[in-house]
């Protein structure tokens, strides 16, 4: 009956207060002994099981992720206040609960249920996550490694969630753009802060949203709604733009050896020319496909001069090759005209 509901929501609610009052007295008592004392998080971590349960068992299932999103960042926020590492675990413990529940809609609820929209309810967990990443990266107080590279943990887990809301929110082609753009804002958090792990969690999604692009956008492997041109041609362009700032940035980040390596190796200098040469080739007239990758390459001689010389000419070299090989195979041996003349004719 209502009554009985009722009466379990009370009682849930002051073994609750009681387990963390409990819990702060018992940290903070004077004339314990130290074994006494360590046992203080016991009375906090069932009173958590307990807020736990009771949300997911009266609230709508969707929201039960946010709920434990929000209260993990409570916990956490009191723990650094306290510096009571204890309180922190508890709060690490119900966002990865958190997490597990989101992901585990995505994959059943929401996919079983015609015309459901999960994106509203994912992309606020993966909001709080992030905050509770930057809590812990940021955190005020002195925290020990381990704690302090922790911080990724919620990054990455926020990134995901972010992915799986914009992939149920945008048309297709703009994805992997919103993905690149996440890329490049967690990137420059990243150096600013002077977090490797953190930039490098932005490259890998830089990398994720480049073959996200080619699997889904250029060659429809991953089947994606339909979307008009404009859209397509905005995909494209702010996906390899995105990649050449990210090398240019990763030049550019101080006490970084690992980010220095990717910079010198041109990773993602080579990843945007290949899928600035892939989509030139999807979506320009055969014909024009080699003529577009010869000017190219010619840019990228002029650019040379001013930035990334050596990789740049290389670049340039591969991509002369190409166009000279393809000019036998698609331009040379197409008949037809364009205005007026012949493609061969143009082609010279």
């Amino acid at each position: 009956s209502a009554e009985r509901v009722q009466l379990a929501r009370l009682v849930l609610i002051g073994s609750g207060v009681i387990g963390y009052a409990g819990g702060l007295g018992m940290k903070y008592a004077t004339g314990l002994e130290p074994a006494e004392r360590k046992v203080s998080w016991a009375g906090p971590a069932f009173a958590t099981v307990f807020y736990a349960a009771a949300l997911y068992h009266w609230a709508p299932i969707e929201v039960s992720p946010i709920g434990w999103a929000i209260w993990a960042l409570v916990l956490l926020e009191v723990g650094l206040r306290l510096r009571w590492i204890e309180i922190r675990v508890l709060a690490y413990a119900l966002a990865t609960a958190a997490v597990g529940l989101c992901a585990a809609l995505q994959d059943t609820i929401w996919v079983a249920t015609p015309g459901a929209s999960p994106w509203q309810y994912t992309a606020l967990v993966a909001l709080l996550l992030h905050v509770l990443a930057w809590r812990v990266a940021v955190p005020g107080t002195e925290l020990a490694k381990p704690e302090e590279r922790l911080s990724v943990s919620p990054l990455v887990a926020g990134g995901g969630l972010y992915a799986a809301a914009t992939w149920a929110l945008l048309p297709g082609p703009l994805v992997a753009f919103s993905w690149m753009v996440w890329a490049l804002a967690i990137n420059e958090v990243g150096r600013r802060i002077r977090r490797e792990d953190v930039s490098l969690s932005a490259l890998a999604m830089g990398a994720i949203s480049f073959a996200f692009t080619l699997l889904a956008n250029v060659y429809d492997i991953v089947p994606l709604e339909p979307a008009s041109r404009a859209i397509q041609l905005v995909g494209f362009a702010g996906v390899v733009t995105g990649l050449y700032a990210l090398h240019a940035r990763a030049r550019k980040t101080p006490g970084s050896p690992t980010l220095l390596k990717v910079s010198e190796g041109g990773a993602f200098l080579h990843l945007g020319t290949v899928l600035f040469a892939t989509v030139l080739w999807h979506e320009l007239p055969s014909v024009a496909v080699a003529v577009a990758w010869g000017a190219l390459a010619f840019v990228f001689i002029e650019l040379s001069d001013r930035v990334e010389k050596s990789a740049l000419v290389r670049q340039a070299q591969v991509l002369l090759l190409a166009a000279v090989i393809r000019l036998f195979f698609a331009n040379f041996v197409v008949f037809g005209e364009t205005f007026g003349l012949s493609h061969r004719v143009v082609t010279v």
